[in-house]
């Protein structure tokens, strides 16, 4: 029995092609609204608010990283991959991860990166922040 969705009409190339020109199309608008590191019992938390675009949680990648001191790259000892945990009528979504215990009084800087979920090349989104107090 043949289905009549719109996925089974179309060979999967040009579904693949769709879903590529999708993605292409949405990136430009891919932004970092806010992140905010706070300290809890158990470490520190990182929450972060970012407009997808048009995206969905599942076509991105968001990693944390403590930039190293007086570098501009990022440490890559530090890498957390972020989840989505909420999502917002506005195409925002909040992404969250725990961090390791840390002296969140210190001041810290730390680079969020938004990549596409599976492709390995630089991250598309790149957003510098400081956390504590100075």
């Amino acid at each position: 029995m043949r289905s009549d969705t719109p996925e089974a009409s179309f060979p999967q190339r040009d579904l693949a092609a769709h879903h590529a020109a999708r993605l292409a199309a949405c990136w430009p608008l891919v932004r970092v609204c806010s992140v905010k590191v706070t300290p809890t019992d158990a470490g520190e938390r990182a929450c972060a608010v970012v407009q997808l675009g048009g995206l969905t949680p599942a076509d991105v990648r968001v990693e944390l990283f403590a930039a190293e001191a007086g570098e501009g790259t990022p440490a890559q000892h530090g890498q957390l991959r972020m989840f989505s945990i909420q999502a917002y009528d506005n195409g925002c979504f909040v992404f969250d991860a725990g961090l390791p215990p840390g002296d969140s009084a210190q001041p810290r800087e730390w680079m969020l990166h938004v990549h596409p979920s599976e492709a390995l090349e630089e991250p598309r989104v790149q957003y510098r922040f400081r956390s504590g107090t100075p």
